[in-house]
């Protein structure tokens, strides 16, 4: 029975009666027969079966017939929105009425990869609801129906059609490859149970319908989470299992009709047209046999709402849905007196609400979705939606400034007063992701609502018509010999409408450009190919955030073969850095901000606001601002300056303290250079605990420079001041160096279980050599066995850039070596870039460079 279950091949059917059944035993009789239905299926080969099984293709959207089909959902989502849909993929299982809806949007959305699972065949009677099937494909599994649809509709999505029936012993074949979402259409209550509470073990998200049979008005389906599905049997009884069987009590969004069912289910006639026992019939045991009145319409509703629901999470659109419970007036009565209430409290006074009941509406409504601002972001949809006003209150979110329309978050009671303990400085502090979003909200509210009801003098008007945003500027930088970065025209503000670059073909007139990363690429080619375009760019503001395309290729915008000048041999069209665009060393008359998450989110609905106004006299503006350390050493054991007696040859091990970008303060330089400095700091740390420094034959000396990332100005100033012999130096002599050793970058230097770092050497001598086997012998007394010091490839035109470079640039004898975790070109795709950052790194295997560098350095004697 259990192997019967996991592939059913069913050839007849008891789910339709009376004349029907003539229909279907024709539809049968021919298939049997090696006639109809089956033989019309479409005949795929080999090539084509693999192309349909595999994952989605990240290019998908760079095919032009694909691009064009999924046009309008580009313009509306943007193109790295889009793109996440196209690589991702979705499991629907059971495609009936709402199944076969929800996967035909989802593929006509640009899904990349479906998987479609139905244990049921195609009968008459569900063609008043089916999405694509037709009276040929009676008979026919639902799975293969939907498959052979679609592979007419978008035949580049990779779609698999299993006929199975979902249980245990089926659960890793459909819920296994990691799904981006999974879409429980089953209308059995025992196993829509077993297939959510698996999906919760595996941390799936899972979208789930229940009963679209008896219901006939679309206003009322709407998403939330379980606990607030109300006037659905199937719903409720899910819900109790769930929370009986697994202990889950909520958490899961739900699709469901608040409309209370019309209609009733009809008895069960068997052939003779008596009434019987439908558990006779059962094809499957437990599953109903009994025919259900419905509205065609309402499943199909059903299904486009799942669609819906996925594809914007998918793209991280947020859509809020109304909140269930419908507050009248007089809640919102009751939270406005709640508000002076609290307000005559806390501040003795009430003169400060500026909000009347209807503002108070469209606070809770409009900017909080009845929610506590708490529960704004949580992933379930409905979890910590109100039930009941006597739950909420409205507050101030800055205790500075007046209760005001842009100045109420909605809290708990509990959390009401947790918030007035705290400032806004600690909550950015602490929870920079939550202060970022109700920043965002509030600001939207400037947006919406205006602040013009609590305009008393000019300044007020001001703040109704400006909102500030923050962000990075790309700064204008000057030398002896030119200018790089970015600057306004003049000596002006620049002030420009709001566009996205898709709409950059239509503008007339100077504009503030809104680009996503792999736009923004785009658009600097442009700029530096067609002056008449450049003409027309106010301003560009480049959104936060990173797309597959620039995390799998990545991004950087210094030059392939940065410091190429300073290189101490002549191969300087070397690619080290083979993904750099170089326009981090370009001049460009115009201001370019990146913006922060609650920037881009406020520029995105100016932008389609523009977008709306097209033929009005007014439009939304950007306003651009004008925009316009040191390195340290020490040594082990300390040089003792009052002594004359510095003979002791140097071990000079160095490393780099700062980053660049195109976007100045937003360098952290994660992986270049901060993992090697960290490296070195603890080489450093771990040398100064040692007993019987004095005794070394060789004086060891660490430094730290800065400004490296622009021409070595650390380095080179350096060698500079040991030249001069200044005070800065004091103790050290140029002559007495008689290695140096630099540490790049090792963060990620791991690969298939190993660390693997190279040594890069200049000049090889007999202290290159030492300092190699030194290297090699700290990683085998230590029992690193995970651990791989090679030379680099003698294919290198020489050391890569690093500050070595400086000191052979000075003098081309100078015996030195660079540990780095590539060999011929750089492994960090962020290489002096804003996404170089401790998010994309793997600082733990910094450990590996940390444990070999102070036994290396420390057999000097």
């Amino acid at each position: 029975m259990e192997e019967r279950l996991e592939y059913l091949d069913i050839s007849w059917s008891w789910c339709s009666f009376g004349s029907i059944i003539k229909e279907c035993s024709k539809s049968v009789g021919e298939m049997n027969a090696g006639e109809g239905v089956v033989s019309e299926m479409p005949v795929r080969s080999v090539a084509d079966l693999d192309r349909t099984s595999g994952m989605p293709d990240s290019d998908l959207l760079a095919d032009e017939i694909v691009s064009e089909q999924l046009t309008r959902n580009i313009q509306f989502f943007g193109f790295e929105a889009q793109q996440k849909v196209t690589t991702s993929y979705v499991v629907v299982i059971g495609l009936g009425g709402v199944g076969s809806h929800a996967a035909s949007m989802l593929l006509r959305s640009g899904v990349g990869r479906l998987l479609l699972v139905d244990f049921d065949q195609v009968s008459v009677s569900s063609l008043n609801r089916h999405a694509v099937a037709t009276r040929a494909d009676v008979g026919i599994p639902k799975a293969e129906c939907l498959k052979k649809h679609f592979s007419t509709i978008f035949p580049e999505c990779h779609i698999e059609a299993k006929v199975l029936l979902y249980d245990a012993s089926t659960e890793e074949k459909i819920l296994s490859g990691h799904p981006d979402f999974v879409l429980d259409c089953i209308d059995n209550i025992d196993t829509k149970v077993a297939l959510l509470a698996a999906c919760v073990r595996r941390g799936l998200r899972v979208l789930s319908a229940t009963g679209a049979g008896a219901r006939a008005d679309p206003t009322r389906i709407t998403v939330a989470d379980l606990r607030e599905s109300t006037n659905d049997p199937l719903s409720r009884a899910v819900r109790y299992r769930l929370r009986k069987d697994h202990g889950i009590e909520g958490g899961i969004p739900f699709v469901f009709s608040l409309e209370k069912p019309k209609a009733k289910l009809l008895p069960f006639k068997g052939p003779s047209g008596e009434e019987e026992n439908p558990s006779n019939y059962q094809v499957v045991p437990g599953f109903r046999v009994r025919i259900i009145p419905v509205l065609g319409t309402i499943p199909a509703i059903f299904g486009q709402v799942m669609a819906s629901y996925v594809v914007t999470q998918l793209t991280g659109l947020n859509v809020q849905p109304e909140p269930i419970v419908n507050l009248d007036l007089d809640h919102y009565r009751v939270l406005h007196q709640r508000l002076i209430e609290h307000e005559e409290t806390l501040f003795g006074t009430a003169m400060q609400v500026q909000v009347d009941v209807e503002e108070v509406m469209y606070v809770t409504k409009e900017l909080w979705h009845g929610r506590s601002a708490r529960d704004q972001f949580a992933k379930d949809v409905g979890r910590g939606m109100w039930r009941s006003v006597n739950e909420l209150m409205l507050v101030r979110w800055d205790k500075e400034k007046p209760a005001s329309v842009s100045n109420l978050i909605l809290l708990k009671f509990k959390e009401a007063d947790e918030h007035e303990l705290r400032t806004l400085e600690e909550i950015k502090e602490l929870e920079p992701e939550f202060y970022e979003r109700v920043e965002s909200a509030l600001k939207r509210a400037e947006f919406d609502f205006g602040s013009v009801n609590s305009m008393e003098s000019v300044p007020d008007l001001t703040k109704s018509m400006y909102v500030d945003f923050n962000g990075y500027p790309c700064v204008r930088l000057l030398n002896l010999t030119g200018e790089i970065g970015c600057s306004n025209p003049g000596r002006d503000k620049v002030v420009a409408p709001v566009v996205r670059y898709k709409n950059v073909n239509e503008v007339t007139k100077p504009s503030a450009v809104l680009v996503s990363l792999v736009e923004f690429l785009e658009l600097l080619g442009r700029i530096s190919n067609d002056s008449n375009f450049a003409k027309n760019i106010g301003g560009v503001l480049v959104e936060q955030g990173m797309d597959t395309q620039i995390k799998s290729k990545g991004f950087s915008p210094d030059q392939k073969f940065p410091g190429a000048e300073f290189a101490p041999y002549k191969t300087n069209n070397y690619e080290w850095n083979p993904i750099g665009a170089g326009m981090m060393w370009r001049a460009y008359s115009f201001p370019v901000f990146l913006l922060n998450e609650s920037g881009t989110q406020l520029v995105q609905e100016v932008a389609m606001n523009n977008e709306k106004k097209k033929n009005d006299y007014t439009e939304d503006v950007v306003e651009f601002d004008l925009v316009m350390q040191g390195s340290v050493w020490s040594s082990l054991p300390p040089i003792n300056n009052s002594s004359s007696n510095h003979s002791k040859p140097i071990i000079l091990t160095v490393a780099s303290m700062d980053s660049a970008s195109f976007f100045r303060d937003k360098n952290l330089g994660a992986e270049s250079p901060i993992s090697g400095l960290i490296a070195l700091l603890a080489a450093v740390d771990s040398l100064s605990r040692v007993n019987g420094l004095d005794d070394l034959s060789k004086q060891l000396v660490f430094s730290v420079f800065t400004g490296e990332a622009w021409g070595y100005l650390g380095s080179r100033r350096f060698l500079f001041e040991l030249d001069l012999q200044s005070e800065a130096v004091s103790g050290l002599n140029s002559s007495l160096i008689e290695t140096v050793i630099e540490i790049g970058s090792v963060g990620k230097g791991f690969s298939q279980g190993k660390n693997t770092f190279f040594a890069h050497t200049a000049a090889v001598s007999l202290a290159t050599n030492e300092t190699l086997d030194a290297l090699k012998h700290a990683r085998d007394s230590l029992e690193l066995k995970n651990i791989t010091v090679s030379s680099a490839s003698t294919s290198n035109p020489g050391i890569p850039p690093t500050s070595l470079m400086a000191f052979l640039k000075k003098n081309p004898s100078t015996s030195g070596m660079v540990l780095e975790d590539f060999d011929t070109s750089f492994s960090d795709k962020f290489y002096h870039s804003h996404l170089d950052d401790i998010k994309y790194k793997f600082f733990s295997h910094s450990g590996s460079c940390i444990s070999c560098c102070p036994h290396t350095l420390y057999p000097c004697k």
